[in-house]
């Protein structure tokens, strides 16, 4: 009888021993969205918690990924629909009840998919070694497709690049670097782009004064008034620094004038990356030795006099 007993009351405990519950947080999952559509899932109804009980064996082996939630778009209408869950939309494991889902219900919006062309944004970080600076950056291809939801695509202003560093650099550089791919949209088109970095050295700028200006032809005895010129010049730090007066070429040229001109325009002359940005003045009177009073205008094929002895 004392046998009996025992055996009587383990099964009562058996049977009214309660199962445990427990939570398992499982990612919204979607099935035959239409092919003309896009669909926008609000970030806070990505997951649902799954309020589960089982018999302990069982709950306390499983994880998240042995569920799923499913949610069918098949004739579902353009436009946001709220979509109440029940234990049908789970597929889970056996032995497992579900008791609720939170949040019980899910907002979908659908939209019409577009594809749309955006201008590609390159991310630079850093700066040039000391005496150089970054003149620009060159993207190609400088636009990409992108494709999705109506809305979302029309925001968006551009797609950026994984971030290049420029740090130190004296000469330009080239990568090819991965285009981010804008959230709730896709990309269409390539997902890199070549970035070119154009590094130069840094410009300086300078004033010359009384810089002497050479008539040509020597032999035309002509002189100019005035007949210096100052000039601001600019160019390369590096270039700057050893560029020498004598390497300044001023010509006045007066095979250049022509009939009824009384100025002439005056040509320069200067090393490699040295750009002239004033010149004061940048006309000037051309007068012959014999007289001052009279402007020398060869005609075209006509010998010029020598100067006299």
């Amino acid at each position: 009888m004392f046998s009996l007993a025992i055996a009587l009351f383990l099964w009562a405990y058996v049977v009214v021993e309660k199962q445990p519950e427990m939570g398992f947080l499982v990612p919204v999952q979607f099935k035959n969205l239409p092919g003309n559509l896009a669909l926008i899932q609000d970030p806070q109804d990505t997951e649902v918690e799954l309020r589960v009980k089982g018999q302990h064996s069982i709950l306390y082996n499983l994880t998240s990924r042995q569920f799923k939630l499913i949610i069918d778009l098949d004739r579902i209408p353009v436009g946001e629909t709220i979509f109440t869950l029940t234990p049908k939309n789970v597929l889970a494991p056996r032995g497992v009840e579900i008791i609720r889902l939170l949040p019980p219900q899910v907002k979908v919006l659908l939209e019409p998919q577009v594809e749309r062309l955006v201008p590609i944004e390159a991310v630079v970080l850093g700066v040039p070694a000391e005496g150089f600076e970054l003149e620009g950056v060159y993207l190609y291809p400088d636009t990409v497709k992108v494709l999705g939801a109506k809305s979302l695509a029309e925001e968006l202003k551009s797609i950026r690049t994984v971030s290049i560093s420029v740090s130190g650099l004296t000469s330009s550089a080239t990568s090819m670097v991965d285009l981010i791919q804008p959230e709730g949209l896709s990309l269409a088109g390539p997902t890199v782009a070549e970035v070119r970095a154009l590094i130069q050295e840094k410009t300086k700028t300078k004033s010359y004064r009384g810089i002497p200006i050479r008539v040509l032809p020597l032999a035309s005895g002509a002189q100019v008034e005035p007949n210096t010129v100052s000039l601001t010049l600019r160019g390369p730090i590096s270039k700057m620094r050893q560029l020498k007066v004598r390497e300044i070429l001023v010509t006045a040229n007066i095979l250049d004038l022509k009939p009824g001109d009384e100025e002439l325009e005056l040509n320069f002359k200067f090393p490699a990356e040295i750009t002239l940005l004033r010149s004061s003045p940048q006309k000037v009177k051309v007068i012959t030795r014999g007289d001052e009073d009279q402007l020398l205008r060869p005609q075209i094929g006509e010998e010029l006099p020598l100067p006299n002895p």
